[in-house]
């Protein structure tokens, strides 16, 4: 698919490098196959609760896809820095309402650390909790794809005996990412789980507002 040209308004999917036209590729034939209309994406996105829920929103892992079915070879990475921006080589920052008030946004995206006497991972653990109830539209979950990881130091720095260096960071924003599927695991309490989301993007033609 990669070598059709996508017309005007549409851009290569996803996997367009990987996806393989019936016979000659054809723009005509294969464009719902190579191509997608431009527009629906964003460098942020987020889930939101569009229903209410009464004790808390409690969340055991969200993941976001390129594919419209969710097919683990579409998973788009998530990686959040930990304490240190430059440390784990992170791609972006994941967020909350009210900065997640309930737990660390970040602990959400998080793979726990298992060593040799390490106790066994339950599974179905909440990591991250909106600390109250939710109305519909309030509570809300996402990941921007924009990271502060491009650091070296600044000047001749001969630090000795482990010392630190003065470093001077860049901001490298991500491109725009078409999310179409996004998987969330929730809490089966009752009243610790919504019973309908939505996903939605951050709109970036300037305006600080959010689409469904």
């Amino acid at each position: 698919c990669s070598s059709v040209v996508c017309p005007a308004g549409y851009e290569h999917r996803w996997n367009a490098e990987s996806v393989l036209c019936a016979g000659a590729c054809n723009v005509t034939q294969d464009l719902a196959t190579c191509c997608v209309r431009i527009g629906f994406t964003s460098h942020s996105w987020r889930v939101q609760v569009a229903s209410g829920v009464n004790a808390s929103w409690d969340l055991i892992g969200l993941r976001f896809y390129f594919s419209d079915n969710c097919s683990t070879d579409s998973l788009a990475v998530t990686a959040p820095g930990f304490n240190h921006k430059w440390r784990g080589w992170p791609n972006g920052a994941a967020f909350s309402h009210h900065g997640g008030h309930g737990a660390v946004a970040a602990e959400l995206f998080a793979d726990p650390f298992q060593g040799p006497s390490s106790p066994a991972v339950d599974p179905n653990a909440v990591k991250w909790s909106s600390g109250g109830p939710c109305a519909p539209g309030e509570c809300f979950f996402g990941f921007a794809w924009e990271s502060d990881v491009d650091r070296y130091p600044q000047g001749e720095c001969r630090a000795v005996q482990r010392g630190a260096c003065s470093t001077v960071g860049q901001l490298r924003k991500a491109g725009t990412l078409r999310v179409a599927c996004a998987e969330v695991e929730q809490s089966q309490q009752s009243g610790r789980f919504a019973d309908r989301l939505r996903l939605q993007l951050l709109d970036v033609s300037g305006r600080d507002s959010n689409e469904t």
